[in-house]
């Protein structure tokens, strides 16, 4: 019963402690949400540490109640703990997971890209990191095998937004369509508390044979980037059908050579050509 009483005691101590400190950094940066995904992932994890003492402390409670000698069963405990920290591949896992912890490269909530594998951070601790991708499976790696991550969700996230046009069509045109598109979309009550802030054209990067390509931005609060993007790419897509602009494709040139000896035939508006046999 005293136990109990302590566990929940102590869960309220770490709730309370990871709160304040939340509101306290809050203030500091009041458009970030890294706090609130911060103190879901520490707690988490305190409660868990906090659980495996007093799973421990309830254990020698009782062997003392019971009148076994504690000594024994403490030095076959101290050995166990003292072989689990001696493994190589746990020792690495907890030292790397405090590292993450610490460095605050990911928490739960955060959708991120590890060795190739991404989803959404569902469950963290000292040892395995688990995400859950979209197909709903669950990824669940050690620690100790996490080096490169690339968050998509921390702090802010951003439309990274291409998009080629034809030759002949107007570019200053075209972009201007895309910034009434966005701005259009601030202005709603659906979408403007999700941009940070307005289009940002990078301008054209690219020009070739398929058309012009043009390259825009748009910086939004974390996680709210793909549903921007699709709303986005919907409304260029229609804008650019409203305005008849179309958008580029492949330009090939076909030279025929020596074609003076081919035989060549229209039907129907189509080209169509015999290539002669060679003079042995």
């Amino acid at each position: 019963m005293v136990l109990i009483l302590v566990d929940k005691f102590l869960d309220f101590v770490v709730d309370y402690s990871l709160n304040r400190w939340a509101i306290e950094r809050q203030v500091i940066n009041p458009e970030s949400n890294r706090y609130t995904l911060r103190i879901n992932t520490y707690s988490v994890i305190f409660k868990q540490g906090k659980s495996f003492l007093i799973l421990v402390l309830g254990f020698y409670s009782s062997i003392w109640l019971i009148g076994l000698n504690p000594s024994v069963l403490a030095g076959a405990g101290i050995l166990a703990v003292a072989v689990a920290f001696l493994s190589r591949n746990l020792l690495e896992d907890m030292l790397n997971g405090i590292l993450i912890l610490w460095t605050d490269r990911y928490a739960i909530g955060d959708v991120i890209d590890i060795n190739g594998m991404g989803g959404l951070v569902e469950n963290i601790n000292l040892f395995v990191t688990s995400l859950r991708n979209l197909d709903g499976q669950v990824i669940a790696i050690p620690n100790s095998r996490i080096s490169t991550v690339v968050n998509h969700t921390k702090d802010w996230s951003r439309v990274n937004f291409t998009i080629k046009i034809a030759w002949h069509e107007n570019i200053k045109k075209s972009i201007e369509i895309m910034k009434k598109v966005a701005n259009k979309m601030q202005s709603e009550a659906t979408w403007s508390n999700k941009f940070l802030e307005p289009l940002e054209v990078l301008g054209v990067d690219e020009v070739s044979h398929e058309g012009i390509l043009i390259h825009v931005l748009i910086k939004t609060k974390p996680s709210e980037h793909w549903s921007i993007g699709r709303e986005f790419r919907l409304r260029v897509k229609e804008a650019f059908d409203e305005e008849n602009i179309t958008l580029g494709i492949p330009h090939h040139t076909v030279s025929l050579v020596n074609h003076s000896k081919l035989n060549t035939v229209v039907k129907e508006g189509v080209l169509s050509y015999t290539i002669p046999k060679q003079d042995n």
